[in-house]
């Protein structure tokens, strides 16, 4: 049995690449609470750029990552170096994808259907 999650909404009649998630469906990618991930967010865990407000919390798939390395490594390293990895991690990956939300634009749809080998693949982007 596979679980399947929606990567693009069809909205008005185009896909769009749906790049925050509900608090929900962050907490189940990271593996942990609702709770938690509010509190990345309350506790300035998770730097703004990957969690948006407005109707309701909504987060980046890498913050729900960054959540989930966060919290389920809590006994074995320290929240200051917890911290500095979420908070570097988050700024070096950060860039390109702002960039590209900002300007309006998904991402590179022909890079993503094509192998290596510059044939194409049998991805669908409908």
């Amino acid at each position: 049995m596979s679980i399947y999650f929606p990567t693009y909404r069809n909205i008005y009649g185009a896909t769009m690449l749906d790049l925050f998630v509900p608090t929900s469906e962050a907490a189940y990618i990271a593996d942990v609470s609702d709770r938690e991930m509010n509190r990345a967010v309350d506790e300035h865990i998770l730097p703004e750029p990957l969690i948006r407000s407005g109707n309701g919390r909504r987060f980046a798939r890498l913050g729900a990552a960054l959540a989930s390395f966060y919290f389920t490594s809590e006994d074995v390293y320290t929240a200051t170096l917890r911290r500095r990895v979420v908070e570097d991690v988050s700024k070096d990956s950060h860039a390109g994808v702002r960039d590209r939300y900002e300007a309006g634009l998904p991402y590179d749809n022909e890079a993503r259907t094509q192998h290596p080998c510059h044939c194409q693949s049998s991805i669908s982007n409908d």
